[in-house]
């Protein structure tokens, strides 16, 4: 889903948030009463997939926390998606209740029509970390930044590639993209 940041247009890939069942759960149980499910070993976890219209992915722990990922920009559609979620388990034969829900994280990205010095720009700022090594590509170079007060934090890459992790809202993660654009211009290739 786009949104739009003042000259930018902001992809945001996915909504991950978190609820509690309110009590343990039988994961083998539940993976033979569900569709869609498989049980992953190394996480010692429930996977569960769902194409509601947007793709919807759960993690379903014994301890009867849910982790939730929605392909959205809509909060509440993430929290609808959620409650879902519980009420699938319930059908399964398992009394939960939908509890402490959070908005963990949103993951966006957006790509500016620019190249920027990172070199520069990292030394512009002591609360940016440059990393010469770190990136997609062999060779590239990327620089860390975070925004505290926004719950926002930034991977910035050479090409004008941001990933963005904000752990609060849209309109806050928003907020972070233009202050961090209005940054990134002065360092431009």
């Amino acid at each position: 889903d786009k949104t739009e940041c003042g000259s930018v247009n902001v992809d945001v890939r996915h909504i991950q948030s978190r609820f509690f069942c309110g009590k343990t759960l039988d994961l083998d149980y539940l993976e033979s009463r569900l569709n869609y499910t498989e049980y992953d070993r190394g996480l010692k976890s429930l996977v569960i997939h769902r194409k509601m219209p947007e793709k919807c992915t759960a993690q379903v722990y014994p301890t009867g926390r849910v982790i939730v990922h929605v392909t959205s920009v809509d909060t509440d559609l993430v929290k609808k998606r959620c409650r879902q979620i519980a009420r699938l388990i319930q059908r399964s034969d398992h009394q939960v209740k939908f509890k402490n829900y959070s908005l963990l994280r949103i993951l966006a990205s957006v790509k500016l029509d620019y190249c920027i010095n990172l070199v520069n720009f990292a030394k512009s700022d002591t609360r940016i970390m440059f990393e010469p090594e770190l990136g997609p590509e062999i060779g590239s170079a990327a620089a860390h930044f975070t925004m505290d007060y926004l719950s926002t934090s930034f991977v910035i890459y050479r090409t004008g590639k941001l990933t963005i992790y904000c752990s609060s809202n849209v309109p806050e993660l928003a907020e972070a993209v233009n202050l961090i654009e209005k940054k990134l211009i002065l360092f431009k290739i």
